[in-house]
């Protein structure tokens, strides 16, 4: 972190922040790392969560994170000190071109929930509850019909676990075409999109090249001919 400070190359943010500055590290939070990137794609949208607007000198950093314990918005502050290799890699949280703001980020998320270990595993969707406060759902496909169906997540935290959560069927349901005109009127109201596949045994790659069990920021759907496309 003083090698951070010490650098003229170290920024909070360069030249903005885009969807492609957000990398994984080795712990198992693509999850976070999808909600960053939704979040990303709209300018000003991160920038607005972060208190502390450039490098700090003292290495002290403040971000607003929604915290559903008090029913309300609270300033979670962090300092510069990230868990790294022998030769100074961050092993968590990666960015770009000597970025700091992916890290803070994480480490803010990490000490709303109590360390980062608290961070390995979760859902797209209560993140982006946390930066946003609003409402949130997801569509489930169900394997044996194909139709979707609508679940409202609803916040249940507690004392030790601000990301208890349950999921609740709704009788709302959607055929593939009703889903994919969702989809498109979502993506031109600029609503913030993920996806992810199902997986019983962790993540694990297909041979579409998508990989089950990993989170994806859904950041362009759109049609061109007979093709539907999602840019993931």
């Amino acid at each position: 972190s003083e090698e951070a400070r010490r650098t003229t190359r170290a920024v909070l943010v360069r030249d903005g922040i885009t969807p492609s500055d957000i990398g994984q590290g080795a712990l198992g939070d693509c999850w976070l790392m999808s909600a960053f990137a939704c979040l990303a794609e709209f300018p000003g949208a991160i920038e607005n969560l972060f208190l502390t607007r450039e490098v700090s000198p003292r290495g002290k950093y403040s971000v607003r994170l929604f915290d559903d314990r008090i029913g309300t918005w609270r300033v979670v502050s962090v300092d510069d000190c990230f868990p790294c290799d022998d030769d100074g890699t961050p092993l968590f949280a990666q960015s770009h071109q000597g970025e700091l703001w992916v890290l803070v980020l994480e480490k803010a998320f990490a000490k709303l929930c109590g360390s980062y270990a608290a961070l390995d595993g979760g859902l797209t969707l209560w993140a982006l509850h946390v930066m946003t406060g609003d409402h949130v759902f997801t569509l489930s496909r169900d394997e044996a019909g194909g139709a979707w169906k609508r679940l409202d997540m609803r916040m249940q935290p507690t004392d030790d676990n601000p990301r208890k959560v349950g999921l609740y069927t709704t009788p709302e349901t959607y055929s593939p075409e009703q889903l994919w005109q969702m989809l498109l009127g979502y993506d031109r109201s600029s609503a913030l999109l993920a996806a992810s596949i199902s997986s019983q045994s962790g993540e694990a790659k297909r041979t579409d090249g998508l990989v089950a069990g990993h989170a994806y920021s859904l950041i362009r759907v759109v049609e061109v001919g007979v093709f539907q496309l999602l840019q993931l």
